[in-house]
């Protein structure tokens, strides 16, 4: 605790005031001196960049912080008060406990500042911020309603869109708090030294913590807005004095940023190169504000000057249409030391690049490909232009080191790349005879043969061999065998191009023909088997993660999923009294019914009720009667049958009919 042996209310009122403007010289530095305060540029303290990074830190990450750089806090105030103590001019016994001293102070000495544990520390602290009260008042427990410093410092951040680094540097800056084992409860009063002018008394209205912390973000926030309406102005020279005492001279400063412009109007001076050689010290008209802040940022979050890469970062991002196409900043710019890229994720996309290659968007489906290839690390590597559109064919692509991602919302999006694309490239690209592709580039290893299906064919082939265009038939014969059966010499003729779309995963497993117009319009995950077919009944299914689509080309191509398709089942799929599916599930959104028809009737229900079959005369009742909202409410059993009678049992009742008379029965 940074008490010091202070009898006059005028020593007092001068420390407060070298503390808030001119910038405590020694007391509360930082332990490290790995940077050199005299890398401080008077123009460019802190780029805007950090300055206004709200995302920098969560409330988890400033409260591990300052458990981290805090000492261990004597809440109770049972440590000994040590020597060096006195009131009134007398030595106090260093044995007594450190509570003990500030009854004595508040008893003896008649200083009010001091008063009974608990003695709350920063990283424990926590307040009210509608009636201010704060755990000093209630023993140290958080009481209901109450937040915590971490989490005050992170909300005030966020609303007024300063790095919570910033509000931590200043809370170490402007006050002797952050480093004290034992504060009393007015340290917290002025602890941003928010409203306390050197001409005045600090305004009791701002009192507290969570009031300096969140009236110090606004302020410097502020500073941004209406900058101009204060004595120091970014992108122009100013004359900036080297502290209070005026008669000491001004440098004349080139302010590069807002965030150095604001510095400047809430600690208005700059620290002369004595200050800066003696640091942490102390020198003849010197200042100190500015240069701790300085000093206190690197030695605890890095360099506050950002690396030219931040501001290219920034100037493609406005270029590319800044906030209206990307929307606002997620986080901090990040880098991979490993590829030397840097990137900065933005609410609808990324921008990133490097000095090397140039700084693109990556957004959307190609961003997707493109992560799923391995990024830069991928075989893709670098992106080297922006996102492109070709407005006659509709195609949207982007260039990478080497190759391209291509496609368009409805064929998907895939690599392009090599001699598939040469080939694709001589035959016109998507505007010629192959179309869009509709699957990325898949190799076999033994080979060396690749192969990429496009919508009216399959392109494989090798650099040895070359390249040319076959159908689904050779390339299933030559996924069976690949060495046996060998790398086409040429084109197969047109005709044998029958190849609609088809999409070629990871496992090789192919989508083609109507199945993969339909199983684009669904939800059904990736195949997990090759196309099938009954050839008695002359259905075509494939099956895939969460269901089927099956079908014909005389009936159609539909959904078959969860429990309907179990019902269908156990009614024997489309050779039982069902027959094919006609229509895909549907649900009544206004009943919750869910329910698909197929040749011979439809199965309905819901996850409450069950599902069941609804055929003949009995569902046609049921429709007469307003279905599941009239008086009969859903089917809760299949359709059965005895003798003349067909029945079905709903949620009111059991509704009969007479085959023989057509009569129903409720």
């Amino acid at each position: 605790m940074k008490h010091k042996l202070l009898q006059f209310s005028k020593l007092i009122a001068v420390v407060a005031f070298l503390a808030v403007f001119f910038g405590l010289a020694v007391k509360n530095t930082p332990d490290s001196t790995a940077i050199k305060a005299t890398d401080f540029k008077a123009g460019r303290i802190i780029d805007d960049g950090v300055f206004y990074n709200s995302g920098s830190m969560s409330v988890a990450d400033i409260q591990k912080f300052m458990d981290s750089h805090l000492p261990a806090c004597d809440m109770w105030g049972t440590q000994k008060i040590g020597y060096g103590y006195y009131i009134k001019g007398k030595a106090v016994d260093p044995n007594i406990t450190r509570a003990e001293y500030a009854r004595k102070m508040r008893t003896e000495g008649g200083d009010s500042r001091y008063h009974d544990a608990p003695y709350v520390c920063i990283n424990k602290y926590y307040e009210n911020p509608t009636t201010h009260k704060n755990n000093f008042a209630t023993r140290g427990v958080a009481e209901e309603g109450m937040l915590s410093a971490a989490q005050i410092i992170y909300d005030a951040a966020k609303e007024f869109n300063i790095n919570p680094q910033v509000l931590l540097v200043m809370l170490k800056k402007e006050s002797y708090a952050w480093g004290d084992d034992w504060p009393t409860k007015n340290e917290f009063d002025t602890i941003m030294g928010y409203a306390c002018p050197d001409n005045a008394a600090c305004d009791t209205k701002y009192y507290g913590f969570y009031n300096q912390v969140t009236r110090a973000a606004w302020q410097l926030n502020y500073y941004k807005e209406h900058i101009y309406s204060y004595n120091y102005h970014p992108f122009t020279t100013n004359k900036i004095y080297y502290s209070p005492t005026y008669s000491c001279g001004q440098k004349s400063v080139y302010i590069e940023n807002y965030a150095t412009a604001s510095l400047y109007i809430y600690t208005p001076y700059t620290p002369n190169d004595a200050a800066l050689r003696n640091y942490p010290g102390t020198a003849t008209c010197g200042s100190y504000g500015n240069r701790n802040f300085f000093m206190y940022f690197s030695e605890w979050f890095g360099n506050p000057l950002l690396p030219s890469e931040y501001e290219k970062i920034e100037e493609a991002y406005e270029l590319l249409g800044g906030e209206e196409k990307f929307g606002a900043k997620v986080g901090a710019v990040g880098t991979n030391k490993n590829t030397g890229i840097y990137w900065q994720q933005y609410e609808k996309g990324y921008v990133l690049g490097n000095t090397k290659y140039g700084f693109y968007e990556s957004s959307g489906p190609i961003r997707e490909v493109w992560k799923s290839l391995g990024f830069e690390g991928g075989k893709l590597g670098f992106p080297v232009d922006n996102i492109k559109t070709n407005e006659e064919t509709g195609i949207i692509f982007q260039q990478y080191q080497n190759g391209y991602i291509v496609g368009s919302d409805k064929t998907g999006y895939y690599e392009s790349m090599g001699g598939i694309r040469d080939y694709w490239r001589k035959n016109g690209f998507e505007g010629g005879k192959m179309g869009f592709p509709v699957g990325n580039i898949e190799t076999d290893k033994a080979t060396g043969g690749e192969y990429q299906a496009y919508e009216n064919g399959i392109v494989i082939g090798s650099a040895k061999t070359g390249y040319y265009v076959i159908s689904e038939e050779y390339l299933q014969k030559w996924l069976k065998n690949p060495s046996e059966y060998g790398l086409p010499s040429e084109d197969e003729t047109d005709k044998q191009l029958t190849l609609q779309a088809a999409l070629f995963t990871s496992d090789g497993f192919i989508i083609s023909g109507d199945i993969y117009k339909k199983w684009l319009s669904l939800d059904l995950g990736k195949p997990i088997d090759i196309l099938r077919s009954n050839e008695n009944t002359g259905i075509y299914w494939q099956e895939y993660e969460k269901g089927y689509v099956l079908g014909n080309a005389k009936y159609g191509f539909y959904e078959s999923s969860g429990p309907i398709r179990e019902v269908w089942k156990s009614l024997g799929f489309e050779g039982g009294k069902l027959g094919f599916p006609v229509d895909d599930i549907r649900t009544n959104e206004k009943t919750g019914i869910i329910f698909q028809q197929y040749q011979n009737g439809y199965i309905v229900g819901n996850d409450k009720v069950g599902f069941y079959e609804s055929t003949g005369a009995l569902r046609e009742y049921w429709r007469r009667s307003g279905y599941e909202n009239g008086k009969m409410g859903f089917p809760t059993s299949n359709v059965r049958t005895s003798g003349n009678y067909q029945y079905q049992q709903y949620q009111n009742g059991v509704l009969y009919y007479n085959t023989k008379t057509k009569k129903y029965t409720w």
